[in-house]
């Protein structure tokens, strides 16, 4: 029985699945992880770099702000599409604002929507893949099935051509990492905007992979673009 239970424990660390919304225990290692690998990341940027991540736990809606501190509405935490890869991609998102790296920026000043572009290509090309390697619960996490299901086979071919088995499952989970935030962001805030205060009909996430609302499919093929090491999508 003691061995029963110690290879029990075994299992549940290394083998890990991501599942939806992220709890408040998983959030506060995450957190830990991410500063742990991000601070002494911007500072070879910005020497004078530090941050704090607060939760605004009266905030229901799907909402992260850059800054010092960092705020994350409870309402992403709680937001069922979301994973703990997906929050991770959502910090990873938010501290690129701050760090501004020239090398993912255009020389003009940025439109808001190219810099959200500027944002998600450095998220998932700069910031997830050293992440996951560095965090360890980010390292004894695993996409289930049907969250693998949830990539078009193209795109799961493309990682597994592009890199080694390892690397290839970080491709993988990057891009599904995108593909969930984005979900749960016009899913959870944006959806519900279009149809109660704009009147127009809420575009569908299904569609968003290959065609459909321009916005969404734009940073999504960011994320892919910056998972497969391929050039951003500005």
């Amino acid at each position: 029985m003691f061995y029963f239970k110690i290879i029990l424990f075994i299992f549940l660390l290394v083998d890990r699945p991501v599942y939806g919304s992220v709890s408040k225990q998983d959030f506060e290692v995450l957190k830990k992880d991410f500063l742990s690998f991000i601070v002494p990341f911007a500072q070879k940027v910005k020497p004078e770099f530090e941050q704090e991540i607060i939760v605004l736990e009266n905030q229901r809606g799907f909402g992260a702000f850059s800054g010092h501190p960092m705020r994350i509405f409870q309402g992403v935490l709680d937001s069922k599409p979301m994973t703990i890869d997906a929050l991770a991609m959502v910090l990873c998102h938010e501290i690129g604002h701050d760090l501004k790296i020239a090398r993912f920026y255009t020389p003009n000043e940025l439109s808001y929507a190219f810099e959200h572009l500027e944002q998600d290509y450095f998220a998932a090309y700069a910031c997830f893949r050293p992440l996951v390697k560095s965090s360890k619960l980010l390292k004894s996490l695993m996409l289930t099935p049907s969250q693998l299901n949830e990539i078009p086979l193209s795109i799961q071919d493309q990682c597994a051509k592009n890199f080694p088995q390892a690397d290839a499952e970080i491709c993988l989970r990057s891009i599904h990492a995108g593909w969930r935030s984005m979900q749960g962001l016009y899913q959870d805030y944006l959806f519900d905007a279009y149809e109660n205060i704009w009147g127009l009909p809420a575009p569908s996430m299904e569609r968003a992979w290959l065609g459909g609302y321009d916005s969404i499919q734009a940073r999504i093929l960011n994320f892919i673009n910056a998972s497969l090491n391929e050039k951003p999508l500005i």
